[in-house]
């Protein structure tokens, strides 16, 4: 009885326990050794789920919990999304008012992986259960996993996420090779048909996807074996873009994007991380999915779903799945081989992770929140506000432009640049750059003003303000000759999306180029060469950044 005891209080260790510390302790020291980048939220949050996995590997060790148990956890869970989202179908209560369906989610790209891996689950716990348990006159439990297996089929495309389709397509492929590959020219013939209509429905998005693995991979080579550091990759993204713009690029730069997400999280480690912390991943995704072939087929197809998923997605940069992927590791890590160790050992390890950034995430919550009821406002009494939210945002790129953009507006040139440097270190967003140049412009730092606007211009090729600046800067300052060049330049610029603003900017170019200013004009000329440093040309200039922000 005494050993029975003690068995129930010990927990064995696994080699994927080895390689989840490992990978942990790396991503403290990349941290502690890139230090240019904000990533306490990224350490926090690597910090929590590393105490949730000790937390559920006790849980799985001493309870012996069998893994349809998690499996119904999980399928409940998608089956909950689904209906959520045929409800906002129905309603019309989508959180997104370009799509009709996102779930819980804020869009449907995210939400349809809960859709392919609840299907895919599904698939393989009916290939699995036989004929069911009689309900009621006829009706089994495996009807209504077929019933459940139809609706997903349906919701699915419904979300026009190709990524969950395609996981959902590959897996279920995988469940059913032995069928597969009987007819598998034919299947092959019209999966290249399905593929390519799935292309061709949302070929800017595809080819978007593509501009954004092709700069990770040169990001990667920057850094191979450490990587760039955690936090780096939308600077690295940025950096990379401006260097290959230069001498043109190989795709259309007009695929070229303000990035909220590296949109494929096995090259967002590569690029934060190098090939050593790659390794690690992959290391522990392959001890993953060898231990739950043996133990348990329907969370190894859950996993793989998700992990085709976020080869052209993001789902681990969002808290449910990162849970997920969690609470299926640490299933596959459970075992009664290897090294036992008492649960205390865990269990106090767990409570120390969890109460260690407890106060800086709490603290960072009551910033955010501060700063979403003072968003947007440029009054000088809210300077010192700023100034003490600082510290918990710094990735923040909306606080740290709104910052900026408050403290030029004050005629704190110097000071806003030191904000929207800030920015650039976590966004590719040539805003950034642009407000940087008219700051130096308005100092009479014309080079510098020169240098930001093209630095603006190569990493995001495809808009149309950073050029319009230079323009005007040279019509400012007097240079004719680069003025009509870049008026030219302007004129013959394909816009990605047309609007008034990138009309009236064209015809101002027209203007030039045909030798005709306006009074307005010519008075700021003059007014700008008298004082260089006058605050009614700054002003305008940053009521120019809202109004063209987007372009």
């Amino acid at each position: 009885m005494l050993n029975i005891m003690r068995a129930k209080a010990s927990l064995s260790l696994s080699l994927t326990d080895l390689v989840i510390c490992l990978w942990y302790v790396y991503v403290l020291a990349s941290a502690l050794t890139y230090t240019a980048y904000p990533c306490l939220r990224t350490l926090a949050v690597a910090t929590y789920l590393l105490s949730l996995y000790l937390v559920v590997r006790i849980v799985f060790s001493i309870s012996h919990v069998r893994d349809v148990y998690v499996v119904m956890g999980i399928i409940l869970w998608a089956v909950y999304e689904l209906g959520y989202g045929v409800m906002q179908l129905v309603e019309g209560s989508s959180n997104h008012h370009l799509y009709p369906m996102t779930g819980t989610f804020l869009n449907p790209g995210p939400y349809a992986a809960s859709l392919a891996m609840g299907l895919v689950m599904l698939c393989q716990y009916r290939k699995e259960m036989g004929n069911g348990i009689l309900i009621y006159k006829g009706v089994t439990t495996r009807h209504v996993i077929e019933g459940l297996i139809f609706c997903f089929v349906v919701i699915l495309p419904a979300t026009w996420s190709r990524a969950g389709m395609v996981s959902a397509i590959a897996c279920v492929g995988m469940m059913y090779w032995r069928v597969v590959k009987r007819r598998i020219w034919w299947i092959v013939g019209v999966g290249a048909v399905v593929f390519a209509v799935m292309y061709l429905v949302k070929s800017g998005s595809a080819n978007g996807r593509l501009a954004v693995n092709f700069m990770a991979v040169h990001c990667l080579t920057d850094s191979p074996i450490t990587g760039n550091g955690i936090g780096s990759f939308f600077h690295a993204y940025a950096g990379k873009t401006a260097e290959l713009s230069a001498p043109g690029l190989m795709f259309d730069p007009k695929y070229i994007d303000v990035l909220d997400y590296a949109f494929n999280d096995i090259m967002l480690v590569a690029v934060e991380q190098g090939l050593a912390g790659l390794g690690l991943c992959m290391a522990l995704l392959t001890l993953a999915v060898r231990a739950l072939q043996k133990k348990s087929h329907c969370l190894m197809y859950g996993l793989l779903a998700l992990l085709v998923f976020s080869l052209f997605s993001y789902p681990f940069e969002l808290l449910p799945y990162q849970i997920i992927a969690v609470v299926i590791i640490a299933y596959s890590a459970t075992t009664d081989r290897g090294v036992r160790i008492n649960v205390i050992l865990p269990a106090a390890a767990a409570a120390v992770l969890a109460l260690t950034p407890f106060n800086y995430m709490r603290a960072k919550q009551n910033a955010e929140e501060e700063y979403r009821m003072m968003s947007g406002m440029t009054n000088r009494a809210f300077t010192n506000d700023y100034y003490e939210l600082l510290p918990w945002l710094e990735d923040n790129r909306g606080f740290l432009f709104d910052f900026g953009k408050m403290l030029s507006l004050q005629g704190r040139y110097n000071d806003s640049n030191a904000m929207l440097r800030k920015g650039t270190l976590i966004s590719n967003d040539p805003m950034f750059y642009v407000l940087m140049g008219n700051n130096y412009k308005c100092m009479a730092h014309y080079d510098l003003a020169e240098q930001a606007y093209r630095k603006a211009f190569a990493v995001m090729p495809n808009r149309l303000y950073p050029l319009y600046k230079l323009m005007l800067l040279y019509h400012d300052t007097g240079m004719r000759d680069r003025e009509l060049e870049m008026a030219r330049r302007v004129i013959d610029f394909k816009v990605k999306v047309k609007s008034p603003a990138t009309e009236e900017m064209k015809e101002k170019a027209r203007e030039i180029a045909d030798g005709t200013t306006d009074c307005v004009t010519f008075c700021l000329r003059h007014v700008t060469r008298r004082n260089k440093s006058t605050s009614k040309v700054c002003l305008i200039n940053v009521h120019f950044v809202n109004l063209h922000s987007k372009i």
